[in-house]
């Protein structure tokens, strides 16, 4: 579970930002919080965050940002330098989670040259952090804490000296502590790698095809969602499809494949060997997934291509719904609403937002235009809370900057239409369009040379 974000240094942040899922007391708050038990007492965290801006104003960035650390922890090398705004300056990344032993922790990043310069995590078994590791390339320090026996210690230090383009919290993925390898796996396993691909890529015809013949209770779920969501969907389904290469081409192919595995790994067991001779086959029984329609009692059958960017939206992100629900992950996506009705995007939002849909406690963070969200009018009761409202904004030098509509002092009224103030620019992070003055200078132009 997520609960504060920073960085600085990245893309087109220059200044720290700072994120956070914890709900201020100040705001009434009417969607289901996630109620954890720090050392410090309760506290209510949101399920759910939206980030609005105009075009190219930095939410991208921001989401990227996210799964920049999850990917510098998880990565085997640093390859940061692309992604930096001030070379000559280091980036900095933080963050606040509760891991699966419901632990708090705290993490913190710092590079330069794609080499870690500071590194520290600590752990929260009480009102005070407990040390799990703190790493100073200006002191030249590595210390360590107290739940490393002396030979991991010496492990851990002798594999950082060697591999200093490595951040150090990627070698507690297989520690002898458990505490260590929780925060390891918060990175690993609990920040949804989807940002990378836009709404629509995740549901590619290989790895559709793929899930559904793998996993039969999230076919089901799919087929189910798909119709619910009244996209004209029956059912999705898998049929054989032709490989384009004959038998004694498979077969070649086939013995290639286990050949060369049996190369890479001479220890390869007679058991595995059988696994591979069976999956090799994969090219007598390629499949491709079928969408099933059915107009006026009639159904009719088309595969991937046919599918309007609607589907194709709603079906990535309902293949991807029921493991984030079931395994409580935070899931985040790029333009949510890219090709979605906003009733399906708000009904999504819902299935967060409510501990009746999500029970374990999944986090659901998206970048966003569709500003109908923000008017309860339209839907009857707010989607969003106002804690869950954020924006994205450039200053006049190009640098984006975060901040959420609760930080804004007039906006705290429960009277406020949301959806008013926004739009009318009175928070700000909307376009500063032109464009009908540029089209009348174009015709105007043209209309002085004609009349010449």
């Amino acid at each position: 579970m997520l609960l504060n974000f920073t960085f600085s240094n990245y893309r087109s942040f220059k200044s720290e930002q700072y994120f956070s899922m914890e709900r201020p007391n100040s705001i009434d708050f009417r969607k289901d919080s996630i109620l954890i038990t720090t050392p410090g007492g309760q506290e209510n965290i949101s399920r759910v965050a939206a980030f609005y801006g105009a075009n190219a104003a930095g939410k991208s960035n921001f989401l990227s940002a996210l799964q920049h650390l999850r990917d510098l922890v998880i990565s085997d090398e640093i390859k940061s330098d692309n992604y930096i705004s001030i070379k000559e300056q280091p980036s900095n990344f933080g963050l606040s989670f509760v891991a699966k032993n419901n632990f708090k922790y705290t993490y913190s990043l710092k590079i330069q040259n794609n080499i870690v310069i500071d590194e520290k995590l600590y752990i929260y078994k009480s009102n005070r952090p407990t040390k799990i590791f703190n790493y100073s390339k200006e002191e030249d320090c590595l210390s360590l804490g107290s739940m490393f026996k002396d030979d991991e210690k010496t492990a851990i230090k002798f594999n950082f000296e060697k591999h200093q383009n490595q951040p150090i919290i990627r070698q507690l993925k297989i520690s002898n502590s458990a505490e260590a390898r929780f925060a390891f796996g918060f990175f690993y396993e609990e920040i949804f790698p989807s940002i990378s691909n836009r709404v629509g890529n995740s549901a590619n015809p290989t790895k559709l095809a793929h899930i559904i013949e793998q996993d039969e209770e999230i076919h089901n779920f799919l087929n189910d969602t798909l119709f619910a969501a009244d996209l004209g969907i029956k059912s999705v389904n898998l049929v054989e499809a032709d490989s384009g290469a004959n038998k004694k081409q498979q077969e070649i192919l086939s013995r290639a494949m286990i050949d060369f595995a049996k190369a890479s790994n001479p220890k390869m067991s007679e058991e595995e060997i059988r696994a591979l001779e069976k999956s090799s086959t994969f090219m007598n029984k390629l499949k491709k997934a079928m969408f099933e329609h059915e107009i006026d009692g009639v159904s009719a059958s088309f595969d991937v291509s046919k599918e309007s960017d609607g589907t194709m939206a709603a079906c990535g992100i309902l293949l991807d719904l029921l493991p984030i629900l079931k395994n409580g992950y935070v899931y985040i996506i790029d333009e949510l609403d890219r090709s979605l009705h906003p009733s399906v995007v708000s009904q999504i939002i819902d299935i967060f937002n409510s501990s009746s849909t999500n029970p374990n406690n999944a986090q659901l963070i998206f970048s966003t235009h569709d500003v109908s969200l923000l008017d309860a009018t339209i839907y009857g009761e707010d989607v969003l809370d106002r804690d869950e409202v954020w924006f994205v904004e450039k200053d006049n030098n190009g640098c984006s900057q975060i901040y959420p509509l609760t930080d804004i002092k007039y906006s705290t009224k429960k009277s406020d239409n949301i959806y008013k103030k926004y739009v009318g620019g009175k928070y700000g992070a909307t376009p500063r369009v032109s464009l009908s003055y540029i089209v009348e200078l174009y015709w105007k132009g043209v209309n002085e040379i004609l009349e010449k």
